[in-house]
């Protein structure tokens, strides 16, 4: 028998709790929401971990040492961002560790399930090959349905070297 990755229940009134909250968390962040093209997201600079203490540091200065701020750069929306960027991080790095969690959740119990439905599969196929009735039916309507898996095609045979 296969391992057994995931082997609880999770009750139906825990994930209606969770799928809950989350809807109150996207309606609450929804007046803020900035839809941002993949383009966008893909080109513009961003603070990150690694660049939060820069960050920091450079806000800071903007106050102490103000002689240095250009004057195209708007300081006051500046420190508004940087505060909105500090607010929401946090919830960022949140919601990440519950999509990992949930994430590994999913594929250990769907790991589960599917090596079990190949087992069948291939018992029904076994099945239908010795003649027994209805497994035919059955393996042909799962097999409609089983992922088509494209062998790759082989590269071409090298012309072989000329003089």
């Amino acid at each position: 028998m296969a391992a057994n990755n995931f082997n609880t229940d999770i009750p139906d009134a825990v994930i209606a709790q969770v799928l809950s909250s989350l809807a109150a968390a996207d309606a609450a962040l929804a007046p803020y929401k900035v839809a941002l093209t993949e383009a966008q997201k893909k080109h513009l600079p961003t603070i990150g971990d690694g660049t939060i203490p820069f960050a920091e540091k450079t806000d800071a200065f903007m106050d102490s040492a103000p002689k240095y701020n250009p004057p195209y750069v708007d300081v006051t929306e500046t420190h508004k961002d940087f505060k909105n960027f500090q607010k929401i991080h946090p919830v960022i790095q949140k919601l990440d560790s519950i999509r990992k969690d949930a994430n590994d959740i999913s594929i250990a119990a769907g790991s589960d399930a599917y090596v079990q439905y190949l087992a069948y599969y291939s018992s029904v196929g076994k099945a239908a090959e010795q003649g027994v009735p209805g497994a035919k039916t059955i393996y042909d309507e799962l097999g409609a349905r089983f992922p088509s898996r494209t062998k790759p095609t082989p590269p071409p045979a090298a012309a072989p070297p000329t003089k």
